[in-house]
């Protein structure tokens, strides 16, 4: 009956058991921390190790052993897991300005996250006494990270015409200087595709605004993917943006090349769901 004692001891504490195991040395016998385990367990009936055959020692010897292996590949994943994360949020830099937030990827060298909120005391129409002319603004580094957002020779004169596709777009800034001025900062801008950034991407922040007029829109934008390099900046896959008002929420992915000119751009929404809109950028999309 004891070795089933013992097995059964041994599967009921081996979290306790390899605890220990894992903070000893791996030079240490696992015979005596198996041993030690058992001797010193409260619900031990008080046998003696010399009561244990050899037998039965090797045979739990060799299960543990065993599990052992399986566990210690478990916390190697583990701690590449966490190595991983850690240096995911070590490369990407929050900053927040006027009237977005931006999440730069330092080595991606474009936001991965730009949030803002739009009203339409944002929006002021060409013309009109507090309307802010784009033209009165040129593309700038920020200022809060400037060694990263010094990009203008990259995107100058590129071959495949990769564009400065705004995130927080120029529009939704135009009652502002500042938040104007901001919105031209490379640490909001994505490279895009002209057909993108001057149809697809375009006609949706036309819309996002013509819903701004009447409620408070919030906004979630960004790029996941790289297919391409310009320079040392990294040119996305696909583009999206999520819009929540009211009670709707609007998901809408779309494909950074000439291709997405094969559809309107409401052929974009909702083709993926917030959770695996997630799962394709890494990021927790707080608020949605």
């Amino acid at each position: 009956m004891f070795p089933y004692m013992l097995q059964k001891k041994v599967l009921i504490w081996e979290p306790f058991l390899f605890l220990q195991l894992f903070q000893v040395s791996s030079s240490l016998d696992i015979h005596y921390c198996v041993l030690l385990s058992v001797k010193t367990h409260p619900f031990h009936g008080g046998e003696r190790f010399d009561s244990l055959s050899r037998r039965q020692i090797r045979k739990t010897h060799n299960n543990l052993l065993a599990l052992f292996k399986s566990l210690q590949m478990k916390k190697l994943a583990l701690l590449l897991l966490l190595f991983y994360v850690s240096a995911a949020s070590a490369q990407r830099v929050v900053i927040k300005h006027e009237h977005y937030t931006t999440t730069f990827d330092e080595q991606l060298y474009y936001p991965v996250l730009v949030t803002w909120t739009l009203t339409a005391s944002d929006i002021c129409a060409k013309g009109t006494p507090k309307w802010i002319d784009r033209d009165s603004e040129k593309f700038a580094q920020d200022p809060v990270l400037p060694t990263y957002t010094n990009l203008k020779k990259y995107y100058a004169g590129n071959p495949e015409k990769w564009q400065r596709g705004h995130n927080c777009d120029t529009d939704d800034n135009s009652c502002n200087a500042q938040e104007m001025k901001e919105s031209f900062y490379y640490s909001n801008m994505t490279p895009q595709a002209p057909d993108l950034n001057e149809h697809r991407w375009a006609q949706l922040e036309k819309y996002t605004r013509t819903i701004a007029e009447t409620t408070t829109v919030h906004v979630w934008c960004g790029a996941y993917g790289v297919q391409t390099n310009m320079g040392i900046v990294a040119v996305p896959k696909y583009c999206w943006k999520v819009l929540k008002y009211d009670d709707t929420e609007e998901i809408y992915v779309m494909p950074n090349d000439s291709s997405v000119m094969e559809h309107p751009f409401t052929y974009y929404k909702d083709i993926t769901t917030i959770k695996k809109l997630r799962k394709a950028t890494g990021l927790k999309l707080t608020g949605l």
